[in-house]
């Protein structure tokens, strides 16, 4: 138990050490978040890990490490230092690699948070089949692993085809299945010991995916929710203000390109040099 404190404290300080930065300079935020157009376009795939340890704010940071402490301690005693960290890392990069498919045409969807490898956690601590329930804020008694993960599984694809509340789904959805699966693939006696958990949570996703790559106009309920202006992640997508100043600076960035700087008024040259900072 004191390896898995250790590990707890480590990734816990990197996360607030990281989204400090991040909510003190809006430069370093925008630097290593997870950004389609720079991921597929500039090949910036650090991103797709660095994007995990910044947090839009403390209390975004402080749900997600609560989580990842408790989840921690029971990971660890039950397997070992390295495959907790290969089910952590995996599961931040997986629940990202399903944002980058389903997102790969919003060139401007940007996101952070480590809610993916959280996810991973808690869906590895679901597969172990340990007995213990989950406990949520605001529920007195635990729920059992296998209610959670079904419940999670259904709200997570509908959220994620809707695509009309405040939560990053892909990411969290795609985290928690790839944390399962490593933790299966490490411990091969869970699809016998603990088939009935395994099974709710992997039949449905499975399918979902097949559907998704085969069918994408499965990711839109209707048209109502199609034609809907997205809105605001507090997990997986900035302000509107911000996403706008980078289109302006673009814009910019472009005039200055194709007729030089010269052909800037004095108030876009002022813009731009408060745009730049």
């Amino acid at each position: 138990m004191q390896s898995a404190a250790i590990i707890a404290v480590i990734l816990i300080a990197l996360n607030a050490i990281f989204s400090y930065q991040g909510l003190k300079k809006e430069a370093f935020m925008s630097r290593f978040d997870f950004h389609i157009d720079p991921i597929l376009k500039r090949k910036e795939y650090y991103r797709m890990i660095s994007s995990g340890f910044l947090h839009v704010s403390w209390i975004h940071l402080g749900m997600n490490m609560v989580a990842l402490y408790f989840f921690t301690q029971t990971l660890v005693s039950e397997t070992d230092i390295v495959p907790y960290f290969v089910i952590y890392f995996s599961s931040l990069v997986g629940g990202n690699l399903l944002a980058l498919f389903i997102r790969k045409n919003n060139g401007e969807y940007k996101a952070v948070g480590a809610s993916g490898a959280v996810s991973g956690l808690v869906f590895a601590f679901i597969a172990l089949g340990s007995g213990e329930g989950i406990q949520l804020l605001f529920i007195p008694v635990p729920i059992p692993g296998w209610i959670f993960g079904a419940i999670y599984v259904v709200y997570s694809i509908y959220g994620i085809r809707a695509k009309n509340d405040n939560v990053g789904h892909e990411a969290h959805f795609g985290g928690g299945i790839v944390g399962m699966i490593v933790m299966v693939l490490y411990q091969p006696d869970l699809l016998v010991k603990n088939y009935l958990a395994i099974g709710i949570m992997l039949i449905p996703t499975i399918v979902f995916l097949i559907l998704i790559v085969k069918r994408p106009q499965v990711l839109l309920i209707n048209k109502k929710i199609k034609n809907a202006k997205p809105k605001e992640s507090i997990d997986h997508q900035f302000n509107a203000q911000k996403l706008s100043k980078e289109k302006e600076l673009n814009r910019l960035l472009d005039k200055i390109g194709s007729k030089g700087m010269n052909s800037l008024s004095s108030k876009e040259k002022a813009r731009l040099e408060e745009l730049s900072k």
